[in-house]
């Protein structure tokens, strides 16, 4: 059969009957009596048939109507439907309705059994997730202004949320209500190379006016009203959508105001801040620079989102800019080992060197932070350099030893021999 053959010029033909005989397995007596008795004669009526129809009408082909010869009438022998045959037509159905509702024209070709097969047995997975689906919950967003980069953290999770339709939640929120004609499918698969599997398929070409979308779409508002609750989104969720549970249309209006290019510009604008402002001094244990190259790369991360927007009007730094910044930040740092290494740093200026690739340059500065030094020297929790932990009381504090700053000795003095030292002396020792 030609590649580019219709099913719907598969009638009661020979072309129907070759099908019908060497995809579904159906014997001649099944294929006539489908015709005869439930008037099927064209694949595309495939759609209207469920799982439970087909057991149906299999278990009346094993009762057919007694044949009238003249004046008699003849019992007939049964027709059986074998297990293959069911189990093929039931597949068919569900591949029908796949490419119908995806915008595809059924042929020849992709309606293949293995096709068939591959298109049913995701759709029974999908639906089997159904019911799990209703209890799963959106992460909850909890801090205002920061709904856009929630968007793009957290909705990826509506496509494991399946609604009635047996299509993953996400469908609804596509930017096209009518997609576009679907691209080609590739050569024995069901789904184009730029779908790249059935649910993605599902995703972005099924229509919105099955009658079952609106079950679906309240799913979403459930969900979409949950996850947004107690934030400056609920100013979104009024009591009319509260009654129209419009799932879509709350998230458009919520995009609308709350992710704009306003919102992503006011990102963009606190991580730039944070890249260009923030500074590692190398001092005190707390703050150390594998901390710092977080902040830098969480600030990086956000921008990279916000530049795919379409929405923000800005540049994204490339490497250098961000190996300059990140060198700026650190310069107020004195440790002499971190700076030979950031001196290592800005002479290695090849295409592919630590200059211009910000990863070799936080890999190269890091075994030299002179915080971890320090907690490494001082057990992780104390202050300075010959210090150890001793217990007063039953509480735990840290002295140092030897001699101060100041020329003081580091130790308990009497009441009269504290009453002769200096004011900076004093001080030290309160230290």
């Amino acid at each position: 059969m030609a590649a580019t053959q219709t099913i719907a010029s598969l009638n009661t033909g020979a072309l129907f009957d070759a099908f019908m005989k060497t995809e579904m397995k159906c014997s001649k007596k099944v294929i006539d009596a489908l015709d005869l008795y439930q008037g099927i004669d064209d694949l595309s009526e495939f759609k209207v048939f469920e799982s439970k129809e087909w057991e149906g009408i299999a278990k009346q082909l094993l009762s057919p109507p007694d044949k009238v010869v003249g004046n008699k009438t003849a019992k007939q022998s049964p027709i059986i439907m074998t297990a293959v045959s069911l189990k093929r037509l039931k597949g068919a159905s569900i591949a029908v309705r796949y490419y119908d509702m995806c915008g595809y024209t059924l042929t020849v070709e992709n309606m293949k059994w293995p096709l068939v097969e591959e298109i049913s047995a995701v759709v029974k997975s999908l639906h089997d997730c159904k019911e799990r689906s209703q209890e799963k919950k959106l992460t909850k967003l909890k801090r205002d202004g920061k709904f856009p980069m929630w968007l793009e953290k957290n909705l990826i999770q509506l496509d494991s949320m399946i609604g009635m339709r047996a299509i993953p939640l996400s469908y609804l929120i596509r930017d096209d209500v009518i997609s576009p004609p679907p691209p080609a499918l590739l050569d024995g698969k069901p789904y184009s190379a730029e779908h790249g599997s059935v649910e993605t398929v599902m995703i972005e070409c099924a229509t919105h006016n099955d009658p079952l979308f609106s079950q679906d779409d309240r799913m979403l508002f459930d969900k979409l009203a949950t996850a947004w609750s107690g934030t400056e989104l609920d100013t979104c969720i009024t009591a009319q959508m509260q009654r129209s549970k419009k799932g879509r249309i709350l998230y458009l209006q919520s995009v609308k105001e709350f992710a704009n290019k306003a919102k992503w510009m006011e990102i963009v604008s606190k991580c730039e801040e944070i890249l260009t402002t923030s500074k590692f001094l190398g001092t005190g244990t707390k703050y150390s620079m594998n901390m710092h190259i977080s902040r830098h790369r969480n600030a990086f991360s956000r921008m990279q989102v916000a530049s795919k927007q379409g929405k923000a009007n800005f540049v994204l730094m490339n490497e250098t800019t961000r190996v300059r910044h990140f060198i700026t930040s650190i310069e107020d740092c004195k440790d002499q080992k971190l700076v030979s290494r950031i001196e290592s740093v800005l002479s290695d200026d090849g295409p592919s060197g630590k200059n211009n690739n910000f990863d070799l340059c936080v890999q190269h500065l890091l075994p030299a932070c002179p915080v971890h030094a320090c907690r490494k020297k001082t057990g992780n929790d104390t202050h300075g350099e010959g210090s150890k932990v001793v217990s007063v009381s039953s509480t735990s504090i840290n002295l140092k030893k030897g001699r101060g700053k100041t020329g003081v000795d580091l130790r308990w003095h009497k009441t009269a021999d504290y009453k002769n030292l200096s004011n900076a002396q004093k001080d030290e020792l309160r230290e």
